[in-house]
């Protein structure tokens, strides 16, 4: 009976059920056995102890196999404690529990690797030619190549990329120079955002954005390969009709695409490409100075020929206002004044004083007002010519 007292208090105190159960019962079997068969008992009655043990008086102990627990010490090893055997205090067995585990006696788990570093991607292109350009909607063609050299030794890298900023309407694996590295040709539609602001002295900057979609910036990082100074990522052959192309170093910034959480390494190569500003003067600002200079023209026109300097300026003033709609004809709807617009809104208002300078003179001759003619006359002579240079100095210096 004590046996099994002894078996619940170490299951309730959560030590699991003993190794030493089945023992127990083989001994009290045992026993049982024993005390069937004759026996010799001594002189002062005692039965022959069990597993041991001895009885004194009405207090007995009885034998506890040792049992053992297990605990975790600061480094994460479980250590194993011995139970004492059990103490027998009157007639009731209290098992003891030593416990020998070190430090707080809960278990600390191993510290967490450092994260796994990007892999660098050495990224170089060659531009090969640019078509299709066409500001209005802010897209153009572009053919290059591109070679992607993963570390020394990678294993499994596909070059794997996707533009940016555009579409791939044709991709063409090639042999690279080393066996390391994947080169690619590709014919791509690349989208920009065009800026009027300067029209038509306008510049735009065009770039080829390549990024790995399969990969965050945590796993793969681009790098811009190195090049010789004197070497340039443009074909010489490459050129756009009525621009001058400059050139830029490539950049590789961090950049977010479809999801804005997610963050991804992109290679920038990009260029800037300006109108020749002399073809476009001669298209845009030529034509409407030479209606100005008509319209000063009329100026000298005496006072008794008004009506003909009205005819003069009314008909140049018709002319450039057509020639405005035409020239911005080109350009998308966009929010704000060109620098077209501005030059053709201060020839506006120089045609405007004109005109009213003229009526006036028609209405003071009329009076027969010949003083008043005269001044308005001498006024008109270089108050038009200083409000057209200051309106188009304004304008072309960027104040308004």
């Amino acid at each position: 009976m004590k046996t099994w007292l002894q078996l619940v208090l170490i299951i309730i105190l959560g030590l699991g059920t003993p190794a030493w159960a089945q023992g127990a019962n083989e001994e009290e079997e045992s026993e049982a056995t024993a005390s069937a068969a004759p026996q010799s008992v001594s002189e002062t009655g005692s039965k022959p102890s069990v597993g041991g043990s001895s009885t004194v008086g009405k207090s007995s102990t009885a034998a506890v196999p040792t049992v053992t627990t297990t605990s975790a010490d600061q480094s994460g090893k479980g250590t194993i404690s011995p139970v004492s055997p059990t103490t027998t205090v009157g007639n009731t067995a209290t098992p003891q529990v030593s416990s020998s585990a070190t430090g707080s006696g809960s278990a600390t788990p191993a510290p967490v690797a450092a994260g796994k570093q990007p892999m660098i991607v050495k990224v170089n292109m060659f531009v090969m030619s640019i078509s299709k350009l066409d500001p209005a909607i802010g897209k153009f063609n572009a053919e290059f190549q591109i070679e992607l050299t993963p570390p020394e030794g990678t294993k499994d890298y596909a070059g794997d990329f996707e533009i940016g900023n555009g579409r791939i309407l044709k991709k063409e694996a090639m042999e690279a120079d080393t066996e390391n590295s994947k080169l690619f040709k590709v014919e791509a539609e690349i989208d920009f955002d065009p800026d009027f602001h300067r029209f038509p002295w306008d510049s735009q900057d065009l770039s080829i954005q390549i990024y790995d979609p399969e990969a965050k910036s945590t796993q793969l990082k681009y790098a811009v390969a190195p090049i010789d100074a004197n070497d340039s990522l443009i074909d010489e052959k490459v050129k756009i009709a009525g621009w001058h192309i400059e050139e830029s170093e490539p950049t590789v910034i961090e950049d977010s695409y479809m999801d804005q959480k997610d963050k991804f390494s992109s290679f920038w190569f990009s260029l800037t490409i300006k109108r020749i500003r002399l073809a476009a003067t001669m298209k845009v600002f030529f034509p409407l100075s030479i209606m100005v200079l008509i319209s000063f023209l009329a100026l000298f026109i005496g006072a008794g020929a008004a009506v003909n300097r009205l005819t003069i300026l009314t008909g140049t003033l018709l002319a450039a206002v057509m020639f405005h709609l035409n020239a911005s004809g080109a350009l998308p709807q966009i929010g704000y004044l060109t620098l077209a617009d501005k030059v053709f809104f201060g020839a506006y208002l120089s045609f405007l004083l004109n005109l009213i300078l003229t009526v006036a003179i028609m209405k003071s001759n009329e009076q027969k007002a010949e003083e008043k003619v005269k001044k308005i006359y001498g006024t008109a002579l270089w108050l038009t010519p200083l409000v057209t240079a200051i309106m188009w100095g304004l304008a072309f210096t960027g104040v308004i």
